[in-house]
């Protein structure tokens, strides 16, 4: 496909198949997100409501449960796209709580078992809104607490495991977060860091189609965790 958009670099690339829309999300001097529809073969831009003439650097493009497909972007906070006007509107926090956050840089868009969204940022933390939207808790790091989130920024993963536990990766390691007791733990990482992996920026971490888990560790290659009886564990190394 040749995009008639300028860009520098494409990062997330979403396929909706209800729709038949690819969404392309771009990186550097752009200002919307491309999206070309395998149907009509067609190109269609989309920009945002308000302050179209900043850049618009998009990290991740996610659709949840309801259908709202959110877009998640460098230093403008989270956006959703209205389908009907094609245009992307700015998402409205359902409280005035850290106003940084909403407003920052969002590397990453999750969606749990239970229909939570989980909003991973730069510099602050976690977000965590429940299925209706309308309530967030929000997860940071507590000094001497290891039940908090672990110290870090540039969340930029987030998955669930078979167990339904949140693992959560960034620039210095990953953590775990257990929703039956909302307490967060490093003991899975602990393990894993005993096979020779160092704590590392954690990029990426995806559940397979057999439960097992896996994650890239910047400069330290691809890990896989099997866990096929809770709290017993096989890591390998590629």
């Amino acid at each position: 496909l040749d995009m008639p958009y300028y860009y520098t670099w494409v990062m997330p690339v979403f396929h909706d198949e209800t729709s038949g829309d690819y969404y392309f999300g771009m990186v550097h001097k752009t200002y919307g997100v491309a999206v070309w529809n395998s149907g009509t073969r067609r190109w269609r831009y989309l920009r945002t409501e308000t302050d179209r003439e900043a850049e618009l650097n998009t990290y991740d493009i996610f659709k949840d449960g309801n259908g709202v497909i959110w877009v998640a972007t460098g230093g403008r906070g989270l956006w959703y796209v209205d389908r009907k006007n094609n245009v992307l509107k700015p998402f409205s926090p359902p409280d005035k709580h850290h106003p940084a956050l909403w407003n920052g840089t969002v590397y990453k868009i999750f969606e749990d078992s239970r229909k939570n969204l989980w909003i991973g940022t730069g510099r602050y933390g976690l977000a965590c809104m429940d299925s209706s939207r309308r309530q967030v808790i929000y997860y940071e790091n507590i000094p001497g607490d290891t039940a908090t989130l672990m110290a870090g920024t540039h969340f930029r993963t987030i998955e669930e495991d078979r167990y339904g536990r949140i693992w959560i990766g960034c620039h210095t390691g990953f953590c775990i977060f257990d929703p039956s007791s909302g307490k967060f733990s490093r003991n899975i990482a602990r393990k894993v860091y005993e096979t020779g992996i160092k704590p590392g920026d954690t990029y990426s971490i995806v559940k397979d189609t057999a439960g097992d888990m896996w994650m890239t560790v910047t400069g330290q290659g691809l890990v896989r965790v099997a866990e096929k009886k809770k709290g017993e564990f096989r890591f390998k190394v590629f």
